[in-house]
């Protein structure tokens, strides 16, 4: 299913890729832009105010001016950068319904109070379901650690040794913490994908609908296979190809379980679930979507 999901998604590249190309490279810049702006701001106000700019000085991190470009951004990111994501997001999804989509409609969140309060409101409750989650986690691989302060004797060598081996332990732990931590958080994957598909369901309703499904190891596999792509992402050419290719794999993930929930059909075994595969007028949608949507009404 995996590879039909990314043949299909780069179906709908060709078709399009000067738009999409053209909608990552927006996306992409103002995360960019974001980033750079932060570091810039930081360096030149802790000039001004006489600080030396050392990045491992707690007298940066611990100043003033530092705490205020943090909140600034933190607003910033929440207010702006998440609405503006879940745009990017619905943008591509509605290619997986629509053949021919501006690329004015990652912007709709702005113009939309209603999507934009979703967008937000699924944000922070995604947030607030994966705390203790990630306390638990991340919790694992502190117990070793903690044996590994309290080793404290540095004439034994059976204590040295055993302060590398805590030490080492707490590594391993903390990595398998972070890759179980990321395939649990797998489970709210299609809540976004459930809002841009049906209006008429709460933030909350669309998380628990999300977690009730079972295809995290789909989902699981289908990311993974884009991490060669992730590593080669630094080079400056292969983000503007790459991620409009991520991004619809990942909506025709999204519409094939939301598909295979509504119709309570086996979709692996059914081509007309593609959109590829429908004799349709380009200018009209392929697959039928939800009354009331966000896609059928704008």
């Amino acid at each position: 299913m995996r590879k039909k999901l990314k043949q299909e998604a780069k179906e709908i590249l060709k078709r399009n890729w000067k738009k999409n190309t053209a909608a990552a490279s927006l996306f992409l810049l103002v995360l960019l832009l974001a980033r750079l702006g932060e570091s810039v701001l930081l360096y030149f106000l802790c000039k001004n105010a006489g600080m030396t700019v050392d990045w491992f000085s707690g007298e940066v991190f611990l100043s003033p001016v530092m705490l205020g470009i943090t909140l600034w951004f933190s607003l910033f990111h929440l207010l702006v950068l998440v609405p503006f994501r879940f745009g990017v997001k619905r943008f591509f999804y509605r290619q997986t319904v629509w053949h021919r989509v501006p690329v004015r409609e990652m912007f709709l969140p702005f113009a939309s109070f209603r999507l934009y309060r979703k967008s937000l409101g699924v944000y922070f409750l995604r947030k607030m379901y994966l705390v203790f989650p990630a306390i638990f986690f991340a919790g694992s691989g502190m117990i070793p650690f903690f044996g590994y302060l309290l080793v404290s004797d540095y004439r034994s060598t059976v204590s040295v040794w055993l302060r590398v081996f805590l030490l080492a332990l707490t590594g391993v732990l903390l990595l398998l913490g972070m890759v179980f931590f990321y395939y649990y958080q797998l489970r709210y994957f299609l809540a976004d994908y459930l809002l841009l598909s049906d209006e008429s369901l709460s933030c909350r309703k669309a998380l628990l609908r999300s977690a009730e499904q079972t295809g995290k190891p789909l989902v699981f596999s289908l990311q993974l296979s884009f991490l060669p792509y992730w590593l080669a992402f630094p080079l400056l050419v292969v983000p503007l190809f790459f991620y409009p290719y991520y991004a619809l794999s990942l909506s025709l993930c999204g519409q094939y379980f939301i598909h295979l929930t509504n119709r309570s059909i086996h979709y692996e075994k059914k081509d007309s679930f593609f959109p590829s595969a429908s004799k349709a007028d380009p200018k009209t949608k392929v697959l039928p979507i939800q009354k009331g949507s966000f896609a059928q009404n704008s």
